[in-house]
């Protein structure tokens, strides 16, 4: 099969304009591969950019998912020419700290304690808070026992904070919270499974990540 088009085809220098790019050149590939795109981030110092790419599927991801899907998505990714400056492609399963970027992952992760960073007038805040669903573009959220809510836009970051048995729940196609023992609403079933593999994207499908080509830097970050 041929490679899809990039959507676009010069760099992108604001963070959140670059990850919406990023998931629309990614998210037809991973259909194709048969694995969901859970999140796209932009992570490092500017000595060493890593842009890591979780996957998933029903049942959970494994490191061929992850070959598979990287395969297509790193010559797709420059001929779109989306990042001006050097980085290393990691593609990997989500993990036990799942990241959450969709309006749908905090909705069907209702009751689940979550680490959520956000933007706002004073700056950043870091929140260690209970997910109530969303309302609209705005996530719900519990911290100290006070409600909350954020309009999507606003949360720079957020993840999943499980133990290892709402871990192993994922994994077994559940909702991470036993919803008798919940103490807000939970759905009974949800599909897809947090990895514990990681695997970053190579040539020949070995674990050690190959830099991409350093340009002017126009750094995104």
């Amino acid at each position: 099969m041929s490679t899809p088009e990039a959507p676009s085809t010069k760099p992108v220098t604001d963070i959140r304009s670059l990850m919406l790019a990023l998931r629309e050149l990614a998210e037809p590939i991973a259909t194709r591969v048969d694995v969901e795109v859970i999140a796209i981030e932009w992570i490092g110092s500017a000595e060493g950019r890593v842009l890591r790419v979780s996957v998933d599927r029903p049942g959970g991801s494994t490191i061929t998912d992850c070959t598979r899907f990287s395969r297509i998505f790193s010559p797709a990714l420059d001929a779109a020419d989306l990042i001006s400056t050097a980085f290393n492609l990691e593609v990997s399963t989500p993990g036990i700290e799942r990241p959450l970027q969709r309006l749908s992952d905090f909705e069907r992760f209702i009751g689940c304690t979550a680490r959520v960073k956000t933007w706002d007038m004073d700056g950043r805040r870091r929140l260690k808070c209970v997910l109530g669903g969303v309302d609209g573009d705005y996530v719900l959220v519990t911290v100290d026992g006070v409600p909350r809510r954020y309009f999507i836009e606003d949360i720079e970051r957020a993840n999943l904070l499980l133990d290892l048995d709402q871990f192993e729940r994922i994994g077994q196609g559940l909702h991470p919270i036993d919803p008798d023992a919940a103490s807000v609403p939970v759905p009974v079933k949800a599909k897809g499974k947090a990895g514990a593999a990681n695997f970053s994207k190579s040539e020949g499908g070995n674990a050690t990540p190959k830099p991409k080509s350093a340009r002017p830097p126009r750094s995104p970050a």
